[in-house]
């Protein structure tokens, strides 16, 4: 069954109209009576199409779905911002992979940069890619992407383990810093793992990260390309956590 993250307004009116209705009636040319996955405040229900207009349709909800895909840890990705539509293939494969949010940062050697309503334009792009990843790849929850801010604006405090994905650790062959971290983590930890845009980090900038308390961590022997690094660690942290 086709899978949407729907409003509050949605959920309490039973209502679908939009994007969503959209894709339901136009794209996936869906009638009465069939049936859908509606997700809100991280349940997903099945749910059976009541009535279709012109702008909207209504639905009501036949049962709970007890399935969660979601891993005992919440990630969040720093991703220094890259060129072209790297971020966009980031946002998506990583949801798809299990991250929690997004927090594109503007860094010394990003070539990209915004004013503010391109940053606003861009941060929905991604938004919106991200709830269309979500829904393909079943998510109980609808991961977030923060505004595109700068490296010095971010708030660390939120999170219980920092990760910096560092290149040059990499090159000096360190192979043990990330799998000491994931085989550690607690149940339900918050981990924010940073990587740097192409032309990888400054030497400020470790310092800085490493003021903040990150661990730094090299992500296997090779040097992995920005859009590589996140959806690396996913598949490290799912195989630690999710493969029995």
């Amino acid at each position: 069954m086709q899978q949407y993250f729907i409003d509050q307004n949605s959920f309490i009116n039973k209502k679908i109209y939009g994007d969503d209705f959209h894709h339901i009636t136009n794209v996936m040319r869906m009638n009465i009576n069939d049936l859908i996955i509606v997700c809100y405040d991280g349940k997903c229900y099945e749910a059976k199409i009541t009535f279709i207009s012109k702008k909207e349709l209504t639905f009501e909800i036949e049962k709970v779905l007890q399935n969660n895909c979601e891993m005992d840890i919440s990630v969040t990705i720093l991703q220094g911002y890259p060129k072209a539509d790297k971020m966009e293939f980031i946002c998506q494969k990583a949801t798809e992979l299990g991250a929690d949010a997004f927090l594109p940062c503007l860094m010394e050697r990003s070539v990209v940069k915004f004013d503010e309503e391109r940053g606003i334009k861009k941060t929905a792009r991604l938004q919106k890619i991200v709830k269309e990843a979500a829904e393909q790849s079943h998510r109980n929850i609808l991961p977030q992407v923060y505004p595109i801010t700068k490296l010095t604006k971010v708030v660390f405090s939120d999170y219980d383990v920092k990760i910096l994905a560092y290149e040059e650790d990499a090159k000096d062959g360190e192979k043990s810093a990330l799998k000491a971290v994931l085989r550690n983590l607690n149940k339900g930890s918050r981990v924010l793992i940073a990587i740097g845009p192409e032309g990888g980090i400054s030497n400020q900038e470790y310092a800085f990260f490493k003021e903040n308390g990150f661990i730094s961590c090299a992500l296997g022997p090779r040097i992995l390309r920005t859009e590589t690094a996140a959806l690396y660690f996913l598949a490290a942290l799912s195989y630690e956590r999710e493969l029995k």
